[in-house]
């Protein structure tokens, strides 16, 4: 650092290569004020760029981020959906998904949704034939002209019909 007139400078003084035949040594002094001034300002324009190119990069992402994460949505939808009307169809929108992960996970989740689909309406087809078989069983014991006992694995009595309880002296069981 140079002191002159109340001013500091830095100055870089370089001698010329003497391969060039010139007897010369180049000097540059700047005023320190300036030169620290001019720093500042880059360090502020620099500061201003990376938080706009950081507020763009977090935009972005959240851009990406959405649209990454939007067949997976659709999947939880579909899938609360289910667990709320097992009954009523699930219409999954699968979108397609460039990411063969994604894309996988989304088929595999409509098969299976479909494969419940078909399995819930199996069992409510042999639930209803079911419930017409007992109502026939529960008509035929009925008719039945001898006692009927139906009785559980632990002994205990889960049906008489109406002359098994007549014979028994039971109003109910």
């Amino acid at each position: 650092p140079l002191h002159r007139h109340d001013t500091d400078y830095f100055v870089y003084a370089k001698t010329i290569d003497p391969r060039f035949h010139l007897d010369w040594t180049v000097v540059v002094a700047i005023s320190k004020s300036v030169y620290l001034s001019d720093i500042s300002v880059a360090q502020r324009n620099t500061t201003i760029y990376v938080g706009i190119i950081t507020l763009l990069m977090l935009l972005i992402s959240a851009g990406v981020s959405r649209w990454m994460l939007r067949p997976l949505r659709e999947l939880r939808d579909g899938a609360q959906h289910l667990s709320l009307h097992p009954m009523d169809p699930v219409p999954l929108p699968m979108s397609h998904h460039p990411i063969a992960e994604i894309q996988d996970l989304s088929e595999t989740v409509r098969l299976m949704v479909e494969q419940i689909g078909r399995s819930l309406s199996e069992m409510q087809v042999l639930n209803r034939d079911l419930q017409q078989s007992e109502a026939k069983l529960l008509q035929f014991l009925e008719l039945a002209p001898t006692g009927v006992a139906i009785h559980q694995p632990d002994g205990t009595v889960s049906y008489i019909n109406t002359v098994g309880k007549q014979l028994l002296g039971l109003d109910a069981i």
